[in-house]
């Protein structure tokens, strides 16, 4: 597991790019799992990521709080996912791409999402926040993991 203390929003953008690098390497790596709290940072975590690839500079990140899921024209392209308010329903969407293979998933409230839908490479990201920074802890899944720590390295702080 890697930890990382996001002390600011360049911190966060660190990680973002680092994700972004790790999707774009690593074609098996096609699954973000987002868990913590209300506020923990899984959107603005999100946003940089998504910000990060190629085409994300004119994406609009939103939470897809109410529209469960939004797409962004990226390479690879992302399908964006919040189960908060699911209640154990997975989307159409998300199981078809989880699938299909073809695109990069986010998942926002992962807990939400059955054991039975878990690709076999994924990364899975808890936010802890504390009163000065927030602890990202990122958990890798995959036969290449590796080579998916060592771009995560990269965006080590301090």
């Amino acid at each position: 597991m890697l930890v990382f203390r996001i002390r600011s929003l360049e911190h966060m953008a660190a990680l973002g790019r680092a994700l972004a690098g790790c999707l774009c390497a690593e074609p098996s790596l096609r699954c973000i799992l987002l868990r913590g709290d209300l506020g923990s940072g899984k959107t603005t975590l999100t946003r940089f990521l998504v910000e990060a690839l190629p085409g994300g500079d004119g994406a609009e990140i939103s939470s897809p709080s109410f529209t469960l899921c939004n797409v962004y024209p990226t390479m690879p392209p992302v399908l964006h996912c919040d189960l908060y308010r699911v209640g154990g329903a997975v989307p159409d969407e998300l199981g078809e791409t989880l699938d299909a293979g073809d695109m990069a998933v986010l998942v926002e409230w992962a807990e939400y999402l059955p054991v039975s839908y878990l690709p076999q490479d994924f990364l899975d990201i808890y936010f802890q926040v504390s009163d000065d920074f927030r602890l990202v802890c990122v958990t890798i899944h995959s036969p290449h993991s590796a080579r998916v720590e060592c771009l995560l390295q990269a965006a080590q702080f301090l």
